[in-house]
This record gives C-alpha cells, sequence and structure tokens, in this order.
C-alpha cells in the first residue's frame, strides 16, 4: 500500500496536503490541525475510505513530526 503527498497549505495553524492511495492522481486532501495536533480528512482520495484514511494518519504524523512536513513525501508500508 502506498500513498503520495504534496503539501498545499503551511501556516501556524495548519498543513494541508492533497493525497492521493495508490495512485498518482493527487485528489483527497487532509488537514493536520497544528493546535489540536489532530488530522481531519477535507476529502477522501479515490478508493480510499474513512478506515483507510484514518488507519493513514499515524503515518502521516510521522512525515509531519520525524520529516519536518516536506512539500512532497511518499509513504509505502506493508
Amino acid at each position: 500500500m502506498w500513498w503520495k503527498l504534496k503539501k498545499i497549505t503551511d501556516n501556524e495553524k495548519q498543513i494541508v496536503y492533497r493525497y492521493s492511495r495508490e495512485s498518482d492522481e493527487l485528489d483527497g486532501e487532509i488537514a493536520f490541525d497544528r493546535e489540536t495536533k489532530t488530522f481531519h480528512c477535507i476529502k477522501l482520495a479515490s478508493g480510499d475510505t474513512e478506515r483507510g484514511v484514518e488507519w493513514f494518519y499515524p503515518h502521516l504524523w510521522r512525515t509531519i513530526s520525524k520529516e519536518n512536513a516536506p512539500d512532497e513525501h511518499f509513504i509505502a508500508i506493508g
């Protein structure tokens, strides 16, 4: 399983990524609230589910916290 990410917003309140699940089409959006340290799926990517995106959040948290929220990123697991 893999996800592709591209950052579209990064400010003091939030980080927003466009994302795709096992596709190059970045048609989903996920926001990270810097204050509450929580994620919110703005729009599910094609082929993704609520449960699937929730499973992805810990991997995205690592990307944000350990890798300083890069502009583009590729995550593969499994």
